[in-house]
Formats: structure tokens, C-alpha cells, sequence
């Protein structure tokens, strides 16, 4: 490790998380001394315990990992632990899932810097790239901000924008975000150490915030608008995934394209199957008409829609949601 390296310890969890961290970890100007993430948590049909992301990567390279349960309750531990990694120039704080307490915000030399996935102060919060895509955005981005105790309300070293495509889901987006985020702290890092970048303060104006996707968001309300529906699809997918009843049983909705915005007279009632064919399973909506184009049957894989019609007993007028 360079003598000139910067000092890191990384706070994060999710994939996003991991991308970034690797970049750290494979470049020379830093030196990552340990990653605070979350517990391993039950997955999967056996329910075992499946370690983040973050800690799968950080194991790899024998980086000391912590995960306390509650960071506030543990903490007098965990900056035990830290003052023995010695002096830290930075915190890198990406989709952590705590809140951070001053007594960490003031540790590194150079205070936590975070990268959040909007441009902020649009989409403060846990999940704001489902959010953007969820409201129908046609752009979102990436901010480099100072932590503060504040909700993602800290001042801004550098952000990005990016275009959010009509096609694009929450995985498509979530990898474009990757990439320029993982590009932008590489870059500012440096810059903030040496006093050649600055932050700018949030506006007060344009403030929303990416509350937590509750379980209950994941069921598709055929009442709504078609691209509305559409959006809540691309936002979820291909996890958790949005999803109606079938005969009782659980289908996830995967990719869907607007047939109509506005619904045709003497269309039957909102989750109604108006007609299918062998491509596309075309469901009427509060407003409009959405056509099913992947599908994830309960406790099946993901297919076409095409190939679940060949194995579904479906008939024009059916229901969804029931």
C-alpha cells in the first residue's frame, strides 16, 4: 500500500455498496483498514443465514469486518475497535441502512462522505433509486455529500445526472448509478483531502424523500393507472418483485409495456384480462391498459408470458388480484 494512500473505512451493505468498495480496494491511492456493515440476515428456501454483499468482498481480502445490530447501543465497542485500525481520513458511506451518530461522523480526519443514489435534495432517504422510477422521473443521479446528523441534508461535493430510459428497471438503473458513483468518489476523495473540492450547501427547494419500500407497495392495485402500475414493475424488479393473485397463488409481474394510457369504452372492470396471445397478456386497468410481457409464477422461474399462457389455464373476462 502507497505511504501517500488515504485511509478509508467503508460503511455499507447492499450490491451498490460492494461495487464501490471493490474499486476502493483495487486502487492504490487508498487503503481500506475496515467495513462497518449490516448482520447476516435469513434467505432463501432453508432460510440459512446470508452474509451482505459487502462482507463476502470485504472476507476476500481480509479486511476486518464489524456488524453490530444496533450501532447506537454498540458503539462505545465499535470505536474500541476502530481507534485500533489507527488515524482514518475518511468514512465512505454507501446504502449502510443505520444511522450514522455524531460520534462517528466526527472520527475520520476528513468527516463521512456519502454516495447517494439521487441528486439530492430530490430523493432523501432509503430507497431512492425505486423511488425515482416509481414516480415516473425522467432523470436521477448521483450526489457526493458531507454526512451531517441530518437525513441525506449534508452539503454537496459533486453530483451527476442521469437519464432515466423508458426500459430501464430498478436493476438497469441501480448498475448505471454503480458506475458513476463508484467513478465520482474515486475522483473526489482526493480532491477533498488536498482542498481542491468544495461542498455546496442543499437548497431548500425540491425536497422529497425515498421513504423504505414496505411489503404491502409490492402488490399491484389494478385501480391505478396502467403507467403507474408500469412504473411500480420497473421500480421492483427483478427484486422483490411487484406481483397480483392468480387463482389464489402469487404472480410476479416482471416487464410490462403500455398498451393504452386511456382505457377503450366498455372495458370490464381494473384487473381484468381484456385479451391475450401468444406474446403479451393485455389486463385493463383504473386508466388505461397494461400488456404482461414476463412473469414469475409462484415458486417458479421467471418466463415469458408466452410460455406461462402455454402452461396457464387462462380465459378472457379472468380477474386478477383474486
Amino acid at each position: 500500500m502507497s505511504t501517500n494512500s488515504l485511509s478509508v473505512i467503508f460503511f455499507g451493505t447492499p450490491t451498490l455498496a460492494s461495487y464501490i468498495l471493490s474499486l476502493l480496494l483495487h486502487n492504490k491511492n487508498f487503503d481500506v483498514k475496515g467495513l462497518i456493515t449490516q448482520q447476516d440476515k435469513a434467505a432463501g428456501r432453508g432460510n440459512k443465514l446470508k452474509p451482505p454483499p459487502t462482507k463476502v468482498l470485504a472476507s476476500e481480502f481480509g479486511i476486518p469486518i464489524f456488524q453490530p445490530h444496533k450501532l447506537k447501543a454498540e458503539l462505545p465497542s465499535l470505536l474500541a475497535s476502530l481507534d485500533t485500525l489507527g488515524p482514518i481520513d475518511f468514512a465512505v458511506i454507501v446504502a449502510y441502512g443505520q444511522i450514522l451518530p455524531k460520534e462517528l461522523l466526527s472520527l475520520p480526519r476528513f468527516g463521512c462522505i456519502n454516495v447517494h443514489a439521487s441528486l439530492l435534495p430530490r430523493w432523501r432517504g432509503a430507497a431512492p433509486i425505486q423511488r425515482a422510477i416509481m414516480a415516473g422521473d425522467s432523470e436521477t443521479g448521483v450526489s457526493i455529500m458531507q454526512m451531517t446528523e441530518g437525513l441525506d441534508c449534508g452539503p454537496v461535493y459533486a453530483s451527476e445526472t442521469i437519464a432515466i430510459a423508458e426500459q430501464d428497471n430498478f436493476q438497469t438503473l441501480h448498475d448505471r448509478i454503480a458506475e458513476v458513483g463508484g467513478r465520482l468518489i474515486i475522483q473526489s476523495l482526493p480532491a477533498i483531502a488536498e482542498g481542491k473540492l468544495h461542498s455546496t450547501p442543499q437548497t431548500s427547494e425540491g425536497v422529497t424523500y425515498a421513504s423504505k419500500l414496505l411489503k404491502e407497495e409490492e402488490v399491484i392495485n389494478w385501480n391505478r393507472d396502467a403507467s403507474e402500475i408500469r412504473n411500480l414493475i420497473r421500480a421492483l424488479c427483478p427484486a422483490p418483485g411487484a406481483y397480483t393473485l392468480l387463482n389464489g397463488r402469487r404472480l410476479k409481474i416482471l416487464k410490462a409495456e403500455l398498451l393504452y394510457v386511456d382505457s377503450p369504452e366498455n372495458v370490464n372492470k381494473a384487473g381484468t384480462v381484456v385479451f391475450f396471445d401468444k406474446n403479451a397478456l393485455h389486463i385493463s386497468c383504473g386508466h388505461g391498459i397494461l400488456s404482461v410481457l414476463e412473469v414469475q409464477p409462484e415458486g417458479k422461474r421467471p418466463m415469458s408470458v408466452k410460455d406461462f399462457i402455454s402452461g396457464a389455464s387462462l380465459h378472457i373476462g379472468q380477474i386478477f388480484g383474486k
